[in-house]
């Protein structure tokens, strides 16, 4: 009744039988992108650049190709396909991670999604300017141009269904029992991606094409489709060994914990080795990228790299430095942690914000002695209202502090949370292309963070503190900031937002397709969640865009 009545989209749901130990078959369900990029094209082009009608999004895709061909030339698009084709390769990116499944299990979601958004404000800024670096000294600015792309986007609004496309789904049940299920998918995805970007589709009496610039994920997702031998999980700590599949940054003479310099020691090895064995090469690598560094593909997320990693570890080193020093009154740790988070929710009631977080405990800050370095395990947005408060308390106890050492401390943590939040404010208030002041002011904000963080983890070192831990997410938002520095210095008109590779929207698809598994059969779930979703989304695209639905229906009934 529901497809009759025209309320679900019509794509249709591919089959594939993976073959188990025992010589049986299970036969999956998935979506291909080729037919998720036909039906869209033809008949919601919203949703895949934010255009109105074929010929905005033709206009929209060229001037997204002719921007990025600045920030990676490498890309085989600009090989294979010639300048008079921009105009018809939509760029796309992938993002993989794991939800909240049935009896405590963990759902696989693969997604496919626009990287050019359809909500949100389309206004150029004119008005950044960066206190300490001059951009003239790399060339002349050319505000003029590429005035389309800094109109563009990101896909950070509107609801998480719309712009992101689920690929297939793998209960916890199947993942545990089927391990290499998930990459049996993935090679079936990789496949249809590469005759997305080779043959392209059909939709307009034209031919259409897909290119994949990137693929979005936390480390242990990267970790697992990328089969990394070098990363985060392999670093050493007897011998040096490298622990960044970017670079070779943990190596002997090459410390990752360079981080503060603009021109880190290990930027030279940058895409020199691959990270996964030679005869064990990830689902991915024939998907057309770069083949002098296919590792770019694989995307550091700044809301993983800080909200869910430097920041948790910046908070609660304060507030236990805090607490050392007395600011929360006396009595044991756990006295101390009651107090502060009294005054946390103060803070949270006068500013009429609301906290997930219930209390602080030493279970929750990770801490179990002295000489353990504490974190907050805490949601991204409690951790960013954690970061406002602390900004706001360490003004308070600044000005009734006279000890000149603190005072020095007390300064370096107000201007380090104060530019931890602006990181998140600016990328957030800017469009998909920055231009070349704006992006000097989010490195500038970025890097000095940096240097806040770095100086804080000396003073706790040369007092005998555990705090401020420096961990590998420390390096790999070097690396996001390196990645804006060289685009600054290679003088590009326009530089592309960290937010592009931002998975926040992600975890909030991920997490309302796992709750679907939770509500279904395991047995039909990996074919009846493609379902619901082509469902739910078709009624949230009327309600967010009615007249592109209007024109849709009369489509059909034509």
């Amino acid at each position: 009744m529901i497809r009759r009545a025209g309320l679900a989209w019509k794509i249709h749901i591919e089959t594939i039988d993976f073959e188990k130990p025992d010589g049986s078959f299970l036969e999956m369900h998935y979506l291909k992108p080729t037919a998720i990029l036909e039906y869209f094209v033809a008949h919601c082009p919203m949703l895949v650049c934010g255009a109105k009608d074929v010929l905005e999004m033709q206009t929209s895709c060229a001037a997204f190709w002719k921007a990025y061909k600045k920030y990676h030339g490498g890309h085989e698009v600009f090989s294979v396909h010639g300048e008079n084709n921009w105009s018809h390769i939509i760029p796309l990116a992938l993002h993989g991670d794991e939800g909240k499944g049935k009896r405590r299990s963990n759902t696989t979601v693969v997604a496919l999604e626009a990287v050019i958004g359809c909500k949100g404000q389309t206004d150029s800024c004119s008005c950044c300017q960066p206190s300490c670096i001059d951009v003239s000294l790399w060339g002349p600015r050319g505000d003029g141009e590429h005035l389309l792309a800094k109109h563009q986007r990101t896909n950070m609004k509107s609801h998480s269904y719309l712009q992101h496309w689920p690929l297939f789904i793998v209960p916890g049940t199947l993942r545990k029992e089927y391990k290499p299920l998930t990459h049996f998918l993935m090679d079936a995805i990789a496949t249809d991606l590469v005759q997305l970007f080779q043959t392209g589709i059909q939709a307009h009496g034209t031919t259409w094409f897909g290119a994949v610039i990137g693929a979005k994920g936390d480390l242990k997702w990267h970790s697992k489709i990328g089969r990394f031998q070098r990363g985060f999980e392999h670093m050493g700590r007897i011998r040096d060994i490298p622990c960044c599949h970017c670079c070779l940054g943990g190596a002997r003479g090459l410390p990752a914990e360079d981080i503060a310099t603009d021109h880190p020691c290990w930027e030279t090895s940058m895409w020199s080795t691959r990270p996964w064995a030679a005869n064990n090469p990830p689902s991915l690598q024939i998907v057309p990228f770069d083949s002098r560094g296919p590792e770019k593909l694989y995307r550091h997320d700044p809301f993983h790299t800080l909200k869910l990693g430097l920041y948790r570890d910046f908070v609660a080193s304060v507030i236990f430095l805090f607490m050392r020093w007395g600011f929360f009154g006396g009595g044991a740790v756990p006295v101390k942690l009651e107090t502060a988070h009294s005054h946390f929710r103060l803070w949270c009631l006068a500013q009429r914000k609301t906290a997930s977080l219930r209390s602080f405990s030493k279970a929750f800050f990770n801490y179990t002695s002295t000489s353990s370095y504490p974190w907050a395990n805490a949601k991204g947005s409690d951790v960013t209202l954690m970061m406002k408060w602390l900004r706001t308390a360490t003004c308070a106890f600044l000005s009734d502090c006279s000890d000149h050492e603190k005072v020095e401390v007390l300064k370096t943590i107000w201007s380090a949370a104060n530019l931890a939040v602006q990181f998140f404010d600016h990328m957030n208030g800017h469009c998909l292309w920055l231009s070349t002041s704006c992006g000097a002011v989010l490195y500038e904000y970025g890097h000095s963070f940096l240097i806040g963080y770095t100086w804080l983890a000396g003073y706790a070192h040369r007092s005998q503190m555990c705090l401020f831990s420096v961990k590998p997410k420390a390096h790999f938002f070097r690396h996001i900031l390196l990645d804006l520095r060289l685009q600054l210095e290679k003088n590009d008109r326009v530089i592309l937002n960290p937010l592009c590779w931002n998975c926040e929207q992600n975890e909030d698809f991920i997490g309302r397709m796992s709750a679907l598994t939770i509500k279904l059969d395991s047995r039909v779930a990996t074919r009846r969640v493609l379902e619901f979703w082509m469902v739910k989304a078709s009624i949230l695209f009327k309600r967010h865009f009615p007249k592109e639905y209007l024109e849709l229906s009369r489509t059909r009934r034509g």
